[in-house]
């Protein structure tokens, strides 16, 4: 028999009476072992709230979002518990499913491209007959809940849920890769090559999956560093690569991108001062970039879901995305270190390099030992940060902390 699909309620709790009433209606799933559901009135006394929400966010198999004006007024259901959902959801890793229980504006939510229940996306209290509307919703969880189990059998058949190897494979690999790398004339680099040549030899690239967080006081161009590094993965390497413009225009950091991938001064581009050589330079850097894999994303304070979901799309077109440099932390929606967080998941979700530039919140000026230290960035920084350097190039210098973790 089947695993019973584990069923994630998230609800506010001005709605709790309708949260009741879909646990009646969703009794006869429970009866037959189809489903086994969780909400936050299930939590034992003594047990912390938080740890136990975030446990079985990770291990549910369907959401079910009740959706009402207060639910979308919540920061909590709407921007913590809904975007780890959706998170999931767009991973394949469970489905999330909208229902409506009170009239709202919700389609233009990061919900707004799932079909919702009930029937047309009409709220249950606005039914004549709120059991046939209930009826409509457990009818639309079943069917999920079949499409899930489906999935799992399907995924388990090919072998993709487990994968098993032997140890002498690994070690075969492995050696293989590492004698490739000793004969090769090139500077060793494991990741992706930043064309900074004392930095790929300091850290070995960066490693798909990383966040690398690049942090500066304000007179160092630390936006030059981001763009010499996203310049060197699309135009030298061609790879596909996404900049989001979050601080600056598209105008701006196409300017600036010119500048870094030819090594032109930035305020002679900008006031057309060029000499002949310069001019010849720029010329033959438009020749250069303007096939590059590369596009601008803008950024007008959309939620980070919704910028994924702009990302996702990108990678489509593309095929895939190697990289993703965001321009400013600072100038993004929401609290640093959820954004952090949440950069970080998405960075291992789609086995991508994510850059994002940020400001000092401490200056190591203002203390007697001038050392950099994590710290200095802010303390919302992730504690396991895997990796902290200072980087030094032509006269740039930036604090890269690196977290794959």
């Amino acid at each position: 028999m089947p695993l019973p699909i584990k069923i994630f309620i998230s609800y506010c709790h001005r709605d709790e009476g309708l949260r009741k009433d879909l646990e009646v209606h969703l009794s006869p799933l429970q009866r037959e072992g189809v489903i086994e559901h969780w909400h936050d009135r299930m939590i034992i006394p003594g047990d912390g709230w938080e740890d136990a929400i975030d446990e079985k966010l990770g291990s549910a198999d369907l959401y079910l979002f009740l959706i009402s004006p207060d639910f979308i007024a919540s920061d909590y259901c709407y921007g913590k518990e809904l975007a780890r959902a959706l998170e999931r959801h767009r991973a394949g890793e469970a489905l999330a499913l909208p229902i409506v229980v009170r009239p709202v504006e919700w389609k233009t939510t990061a919900l707004g491209q799932i079909q919702g229940l009930p029937k047309d996306g009409i709220a249950v209290t606005t039914w004549t007959n709120s059991d046939e509307a209930w009826v409509n919703v457990v009818s639309g969880v079943r069917s999920a809940c079949n499409k899930i189990s489906e999935r799992l059998r399907a995924r388990n058949a090919s072998g993709a849920a487990f994968r098993t190897q032997k140890i002498n494979s690994v070690l075969t690999s492995l050696f293989e890769r590492i004698q490739q790398r000793h004969n090769s004339e090139t500077p060793p680099v494991s990741g992706l090559a930043t064309g900074l040549v004392d930095l790929d030899s300091f850290i070995g690239g960066f490693e798909q999956k990383e966040l690398i967080l690049i942090a500066s006081a304000p007179q160092i161009d630390r936006l030059g560093v981001i763009l010499k590094f996203i310049s060197n993965f699309s135009v030298e390497i061609g790879l596909p690569c996404a900049l989001v413009c979050a601080r600056h225009d598209e105008v701006y950091l196409g300017s600036r991108f010119l500048c870094a991938t030819g090594k032109l001064p930035v305020r002679e581009v900008s006031l057309g001062m060029l000499s002949d050589e310069q001019w010849s330079s720029l010329s033959h850097v438009l020749d250069g970039v303007h096939e590059a894999p590369l596009s601008f994303v803008s950024y007008a304070g959309q939620t980070l879901d919704e910028l994924f979901q702009q990302l996702d799309e990108l990678a489509k077109q593309y095929g895939v995305l190697a990289a993703v440099a965001i321009d400013s932390l600072d100038h993004l929606a929401g609290d640093k270190g959820r954004n952090v967080q949440a950069l970080r998941n998405y960075a291992r979700r789609t086995n991508k390099v994510v850059l994002v530039g940020c400001g000092l919140e401490r200056n190591p000026d203002s203390r007697p030992n001038k050392r950099p230290i994590l710290a200095d960035i802010g303390p919302w920084v992730p504690l396991n940060a895997s990796r902290y350097t200072q980087l030094t190039q032509h006269n740039v210098a930036a604090r890269c902390a690196l977290t794959n973790s």
